[in-house]
């Protein structure tokens, strides 16, 4: 067996070290990555949820121009016709989604002529202006209902 010189005997220790310190900072850096990550992904759920909360609720709105709930017509246009604070909400009030209430405003824009297929002489459609927001996210939308012309 061959004898290790002088000099050489305390190499291996030195390597090993380096190798220790070189992988605890791949390590670290990893272990960071995977928590900013973590938080990315925390934010992202939050803001999914916000923006369905939104959609939901301006998609509950436009179910209740079509149903008539929110009433057509008036001298001065546009015309705010409801809101979250509004008094008298068609029920279940307040409106939520997932269980969470929203802000929303309707505003109601005018009457225009009916849409091809429709009589124009007895329907004319009704247009308004929905805007819903829950947390950072924010809807706007048109929507129109189609009914018998206000005499």
């Amino acid at each position: 067996m061959k004898s290790l010189g002088r000099n050489a005997s305390g190499s291996i220790n030195g390597v090993a070290l380096f190798f220790l310190a070189l992988l605890t900072i791949v390590g670290a850096s990893l272990i960071s990555m995977s928590i900013g990550e973590v938080w990315i992904s925390r934010n992202e759920q939050i803001r999914k949820k916000e923006f369905y909360i939104a959609e939901g609720g301006a998609q509950r709105e436009a179910r209740e121009i079509g149903a008539g709930n929110y009433p057509a017509g008036g001298e001065s246009l546009p015309l705010v016709v409801a809101t979250d604070k509004s008094p008298s909400l068609p029920v279940p009030a307040p409106h939520r989604i997932l269980g969470e209430s929203y802000q929303f405003s309707i505003e109601y824009k005018g009457a225009f002529p009916a849409l091809k297929g429709f009589s124009s002489k007895n329907f004319s459609r009704y247009d308004y202006d929905v805007q819903v927001l829950h947390g950072k996210a924010q809807i706007k939308a048109r929507y129109a209902r189609i009914g018998p012309k206000m005499m």
